[in-house]
């Protein structure tokens, strides 16, 4: 996949499909809007200003009424914080963060932060990925409905991440 704003490509499983946020941004897609405001517990602002801010969003199939995914979205960093600050951050957001360490990419050194989130019903596993991509920093986040699936997808993100 691509992401055209950040610079990244990576790999995710081949029968994921890229979301076009547009559809929810400006209210295309109804059915869309109504089921992950369900999803994500957020009314229809709040909802366009989440998906707004993405660079790009893969969906994987539907498990537990919950589409497993990554999503990437630049976050202005001009350093790459320590792996403790970007916990700190998802615990704010009410997330329970396991342990944050440092990894390194193709393109260069990240930091990684598992943590697990309620969402829409689900416990949701999530990874935060935050690196220097060819356009500046960014935040890769992949989330999942079982921890086995979010390392796996994180793992092949993470070994096949590179400059688009």
């Amino acid at each position: 996949m691509q992401a055209e704003t950040s610079g990244l490509r990576f790999a995710v499983p081949k029968d994921w499909k890229v979301f076009d946020a547009t559809a929810i941004t400006e209210g295309k897609d109804k059915a869309m809007v109504k089921e992950l405001t369900q999803m994500y517990q957020v009314d229809e602002s709040q909802l366009a200003q989440m998906f707004g801010q993405m660079d790009l969003m893969v969906l994987g199939p539907v498990e537990n009424r919950f589409a497993p995914n990554v999503n990437v979205v630049a976050n202005g960093l001009t350093t790459l914080p320590p792996a403790g600050d970007l916990a700190a951050v998802l615990g704010k957001l009410g997330a329970t963060t396991g342990t944050p360490r440092d990894v390194t990419t193709a393109l260069g050194p990240a930091i990684l932060v598992p943590y697990d989130l309620s969402s829409g019903g689900n416990q949701v596993q999530g990874r935060s990925i935050v690196l220097e991509g060819p356009n500046g920093f960014a935040t890769v986040t992949v989330s999942h409905i079982t921890d086995e699936g979010a390392d796996a997808v994180t793992a092949s993100v993470l070994e096949s991440i590179s400059a688009g």
